[in-house]
């Protein structure tokens, strides 16, 4: 092979090389992800978990991390604003004023007291009171997005360590007395640059 065919050989072999680690490279990761809960309770039968189910942020696959709320006793009214029973929950960056929103394609249902525009998303701050049954378990799905939203702008993408803190109110029925349950969920959003790591090897 002549010396301009091999150059051309490697270029051609560099430009797909290079192709492929930005194609790879363009994704956020969701990384030391955990969730704690406590009650007013001494002896809470209501328990939370937070479950991380996909942690590769692209624009056509969104991360989803799965709430669930489980009641290990008798039946409880649990009251939540808008969206139940978790409500819309909103992701703080720990450094800076960034907000994540973490999406579920129901809040565009009215019935759940969300409403979703062209530009903004509005929760309604009535309290929603629905019965947890025995023994019941409520799971969402929620999705941390990238790319563009709903409202016609990009998903904040902005790395960095996030926190996730919210409450429910519940009750037994017939009961003057309420109890408050919070629940707080921590993960950190890192690029995911495989060339820098394979230089880097």
């Amino acid at each position: 092979m002549r010396k301009t065919e091999t150059e051309v050989v490697l270029i051609a072999f560099s430009f797909v090389f290079l192709s492929v680690f930005t194609l790879s490279g363009n994704k956020l990761v969701i990384e030391d992800f955990n969730s704690t809960h406590n009650s007013t309770a001494e002896n809470s039968q209501i328990s939370f978990e937070a479950a991380l189910h996909n942690r590769t942020v692209t624009s056509n696959s969104p991360g989803v991390i799965q709430f669930s709320l489980e009641n290990d006793g008798e039946p409880v009214n649990a009251t939540t604003p808008g969206f139940y029973p978790f409500g819309a929950p909103w992701a703080q960056h720990q450094n800076s004023n960034t907000e994540l929103l973490l999406w579920n394609k129901d809040y565009k249902n009215e019935d759940n007291y969300v409403a979703v525009g062209e530009n903004s998303m509005g929760v309604q701050n009535i309290g929603l009171r629905k019965e947890l049954g025995r023994d019941q378990t409520f799971r969402r799905n929620y999705s941390i997005m990238k790319g563009e939203s709903p409202f016609g702008t990009e998903w904040p993408t902005k790395t960095g360590r996030y926190t996730i803190e919210e409450s429910i109110t519940y009750s037994k029925p017939n009961s003057t007395e309420s109890e408050e349950f919070q629940y707080e969920v921590n993960f950190t959003l890192e690029k995911q640059n495989r060339l820098a790591r394979f230089l880097d090897q």
